[in-house]
């Protein structure tokens, strides 16, 4: 079988992460050596990874009082998207501020640069729930020994839909090969960029993809170096993660020369969407929620979030929240051994598709932790 080949990180970030998703325990290795880039890509050279606005003001999120859709009290679910939407404008109008994100599905709210008067007058009025400067979250850089990830189900993830909201994806690894149907309720699409064609979620595993860098772009920012400006990962943290959550069995995985020897996801038969947030191993949550917010609309039903959560209390924590309500599990997955965890969780949602994502949690947190070749699946 071909040898897979996956980029490689390119630098090494500060602060290890302690996960969520250390229920499931499994060692994972460093990514595999970067493979060439097409030579459309065009690279970028520098950064402001501070949230700082090179035009003066600061980045923001704001949260707004009412529910997101996905949570929304009975009714016309088009008459209360216009009412947000409507409300949403008014609250930017009586500011003067123009949003450069918005949210609905499992936020409601925005992003924005920001004064200090406008943060201070939106704090104080009283459709507003929350407003805070931009946080950064890590990834956790690979380790260094051979995966050891839960065992492989056969058939296992059919029907799921896997988001992965990290560092992007290299489609063309051996272990994403082969084409699954499209389980129903996807409403995604494919978005082009640089060195990633519309054509490249075609004939293999990956569903859908798109990128989200609006907040690393403000006002005439850049991405972090090496990075490209679309879904394709440049980083190989993304591209780990899921090929242990849903890659096909490959017989040789070469990390620098070295090899593993075989890899497998833990769900071959789920679908991957992939929603780059994380730029250089690391991504602003302004980006996050709308890869989440995304990822909830387009029908997904397990999250792999590559990234430490601030917080309960922190926007991401509270689209997590409000994503769990709405039946979506999402697992954080930090270190790109995590995405067993996520694996894992898609087949038991396919197995169990009544369980709400406690009931999942749940299962999870009871299964013992298998290895490959052992035994177990926790259904």
């Amino acid at each position: 079988m071909t040898r897979s080949a996956i980029p490689r990180r390119h630098h090494r970030l500060p602060l290890p992460l302690v996960v969520l998703a250390a229920a499931v325990t499994a060692a994972a290795p460093a990514a595999p050596a970067r493979a060439a880039a097409p030579a459309t890509m065009t690279v970028a050279t520098s950064a402001r990874p501070d949230g700082e606005s090179l035009r003066g003001g600061r980045q923001f999120v704001v949260r707004l009082k009412e529910a997101p859709t996905a949570i929304r009290p009975a009714g016309n679910a088009d008459a209360y998207r216009k009412h947000l939407s409507g409300v949403l404008s008014a609250v930017l109008e009586d500011a003067g501020a123009r949003t450069r994100q918005t949210y609905s599905t499992i936020f409601n709210g925005f992003s924005a640069t920001l004064t200090g008067t406008q943060a201070a007058e939106l704090a104080a009025d009283h459709r507003v729930a929350a407003v805070t400067p931009v946080q950064v979250l890590h990834t956790e850089a690979p380790g260094t020994e051979p995966a050891r990830p839960a065992a492989p189900q056969p058939g296992g993830g059919a029907g799921t839909i896997v988001a992965m909201i990290g560092t992007g994806i290299w489609p063309e690894s051996p272990s994403f090969a082969g084409n699954r149907p499209a389980p129903t309720g996807w409403h995604g699409t494919c978005q082009a960029g640089d060195g990633f064609p519309a054509s490249t979620c075609t004939g293999n595993a990956v569903l859908g993809a798109r990128h989200f860098a609006d907040t690393w772009l403000a006002d005439g920012g850049s991405l972090p170096d090496g990075e490209i400006l679309s879904a394709r990962d440049m980083d190989g943290h993304g591209t780990y993660t899921a090929s242990v959550a849903a890659g096909v069995p490959v017989e040789h995985s070469v990390v620098l020369g070295r090899d593993l020897g075989p890899v497998a996801g833990v769900a071959p038969a789920a679908r991957i969407a992939v929603y780059k947030a994380f730029w250089g191993g690391m991504g602003y949550d302004a980006d996050v929620l709308a890869a989440l917010d995304a990822a909830v609309a387009d029908g997904v039903g397990v999250i792999a979030l590559a990234g430490r959560v601030p917080g309960e209390g922190s926007a991401v924590g509270t689209a997590l929240r409000n994503a769990d309500q709405a039946g979506v599990l999402v697992i954080e997955a930090a270190r790109a051994a995590d995405g067993a965890v996520a694996g894992r969780a898609a087949v038991l949602r396919s197995r169990h598709p009544a369980w709400s994502p406690g009931a999942v949690t749940a299962a999870l947190r009871t299964t013992t932790t298998t290895t490959t070749g052992g035994g177990g699946d926790g259904s």
